[in-house]
């Protein structure tokens, strides 16, 4: 791999990490705070940065190094799910009636559009 397809990859591992579990529970769990998502987003981004340094593709394949701390190639495999739960337990232990509130008028504004038309 050049370094162009490096870069390619962890660009696409760290949105994948950071932007899905926020997007997906923002959209599809009531209970999703802001805190629970900018913390899934952070962590998401944090922790795919540093498992891709620790990673063969930084260590190995661009150092030179004889073996990596982190074996994997991708990160996601382990950003994404821990992203999720990061965001999880940060809304779970935040409240925000006012998003509740307000995602409840939305689903409410959907289905009214559904049926209109």
């Amino acid at each position: 791999m050049t370094s162009t397809h490096h870069t390619l990859a962890a660009a696409r591992w760290r949105a994948a990490s950071a932007n899905f579990p926020a997007l997906v529970l923002s959209i599809f769990w009531r209970r999703c705070t802001t805190q629970g998502a900018v913390a899934s987003m952070v962590a998401g981004t944090v922790g795919t940065l540093l498992l891709i340094w620790l990673s063969p593709v930084i260590q190995v394949d661009i150092l030179k190094h004889t073996s990596a701390w982190f074996p994997l190639k991708n990160p996601a495999v382990l950003t994404i799910p821990g992203s999720f739960l990061i965001g999880i337990l940060v809304s779970l232990f935040t409240s925000d009636e006012k998003a509740v509130a307000g995602y409840d008028g939305s689903l409410r504004d959907m289905i009214d559009g559904a049926r209109a038309a």
